[in-house]
């Protein structure tokens, strides 16, 4: 069923297209204010209503033709209300009990400016934290022994849910465009006072230190969040499904299948809503809030320095030498070269331009002499002769000298490398292979070898021509 089907009036939306609109929209608020908390609504009070708002409105009115009734629409309750009901905004006036003739606002006129006014009034009244808390109740009394959502499930529980979900989704939407828009909003300006003005003014920041602010900080809306993920994994039961299922296939009158499946996507949706999206929401709009702080800080800083735009000043300047001739340009473009001094400094700190003093050398003391006795001096003897250098070039061609025993060629890939010792004697002898004293010429190749504990490039080795083999 469309909107057009529900209201059945095709002038319902003409008012808001209307070059009076903004004295209709104004007009239609006062009633639907005047009829809040009345059983009945007089004709005679409502036109009174709309002739004291038109005396006092400073808004200008256009006389037209209604296109219905082809009269002509001038600045008067009576018009106007006459208008109204040619469109669908108010019943047709009935004599009452009283005697005297009573009107009401329809019921689709009211919810649509009731919802008009709500998107236009909307300030920062916790919006957010009103729908994470909304799951939260439902979610909690569903669950209580006393609760009576759980006769009707889906219109009760679900459908709710659903609905601040999408209401969260929104408005978390709004909040990060809105941070656009403040961004932008702060590239424009250009002193020191516009930035106050904008800080301390600006309504979409009230929004960011308010409520949003306060889910993000505030501990308990943690903790609410937590709470509704595990009562959502209770309601992902089989009982709870089957029940939901079945209060929505008998509203919607569908089969059991659809029902099922579409209690089952839906209560997907709101998880991954909850578990996900939510959170990468919070954290898109921190980061878009950190850029917007990092600008105005940019901002503060450029107007703080100097008083001046710098960027205007050099564009200003830019253009005006754009405007000489070459040799008046090369004459300002030199002046401007010797107003400055570059000069290359390798900065690490603040210390970094102090200049170290030399230490005077104070009397050292020569080497200590002392005695040491003969078996002393044989066991640091010993010592030096069982350390010697294992990768010397003779360990490396005794080691190899052992390899060609029985071959004429080796390929490091066709050798067994079990430690890290017969590696390194590979790697030594890659370093060794232009040394006269070393017997064996070494190629690298291009694969490489990988043998677990280390990878290394294959290697061809070959004797040299005359070398002997120790």
């Amino acid at each position: 069923m469309y909107i057009f089907d529900l209201i059945n009036n095709e002038n319902f939306f003409k008012p808001f297209c209307s070059k009076n609109r903004y004295v209709y929209y104004d007009c239609i608020c006062e009633l639907v204010k005047k009829s809040k908390g009345r059983p009945v609504l007089y004709d005679n009070d409502a036109r009174d209503a709309l002739n004291i708002y038109l005396s006092n409105s400073k808004l200008d009115y256009i006389e037209e033709t209604d296109d219905v009734t082809h009269e002509q629409i001038t600045k008067t309750g009576t018009d106007i209300m006459r208008y109204f009901r040619s469109c669908g905004w108010l019943t047709e006036k009935e004599m009452g009990r009283s005697g005297e003739y009573e009107t009401h606002v329809t019921p689709y006129c009211r919810r649509l400016i009731e919802y008009l006014q709500d998107l236009t009034e909307k300030n920062d009244d916790g919006s957010l934290s009103n729908k994470i808390i909304n799951m939260y109740e439902i979610l909690k009394s569903s669950f209580s022994e006393e609760s009576i959502r759980s006769d009707r499930p889906y219109a009760n529980i679900l459908k709710p849910l659903l609905e601040n979900m999408e209401d969260l989704k929104e408005e978390l939407f709004d909040l990060k465009e809105n941070i656009g828009r403040i961004m932008m909003m702060a590239m424009d300006l250009q002193n020191m006072k516009g930035i106050g003005d904008f800080m301390l003014k600006d309504d979409l920041l009230e929004k960011f230190f308010n409520d949003y602010f306060y889910i993000k900080n505030n501990g308990t809306i943690a903790i609410v969040i937590g709470t509704i993920k595990d009562y959502l994994r209770r309601l992902n039961s089989e009982e709870w499904v089957a029940k939901i299922a079945r209060n929505y296939s008998d509203q919607k009158e569908v089969t059991d299948k659809t029902a099922r499946e579409f209690v089952n996507n839906s209560l997907m949706d709101i998880r991954f809503f909850i578990t996900d999206e939510y959170q990468e929401y919070i954290e898109q709009i921190e980061e878009q809030i950190n850029n917007y702080y990092s600008l105005a800080h940019s901002k503060i800083a450029m107007f703080s320095k100097s008083g001046i735009n710098i960027e205007l000043a050099l564009d200003e300047f830019l253009k005006n030498v754009n405007k000489l001739s070459d040799e008046e340009q090369k004459q300002v473009l030199n002046d401007i070269s010797e107003c400055l001094l570059i000069s290359s400094q390798k900065y690490i700190n603040t210390k970094s331009f102090l200049l170290r003093k030399r230490k005077k050398k104070e009397d050292q003391p020569g080497l200590e002499i002392f005695d040491i006795s003969e078996e002393e001096l044989e066991r640091m003897t010993n010592e030096v002769i069982l350390n010697k250098n294992k990768f010397s070039a003779k360990e490396v061609t005794g080691y190899f000298n052992d390899k060609f025993a029985h071959k004429k060629i080796i390929e490091l890939k066709d050798e067994p490398i079990l430690s890290r010792y017969d590696a390194l004697m590979y790697a030594t002898a890659v370093s060794m292979t232009k040394n006269t004293d070393f017997n064996y010429d070494v190629e690298i190749l291009d694969d490489v070898i990988d043998f677990g504990f280390v990878r290394m490039s294959d290697l061809k080795i070959t004797p040299k021509e005359g070398g002997a083999h120790e």
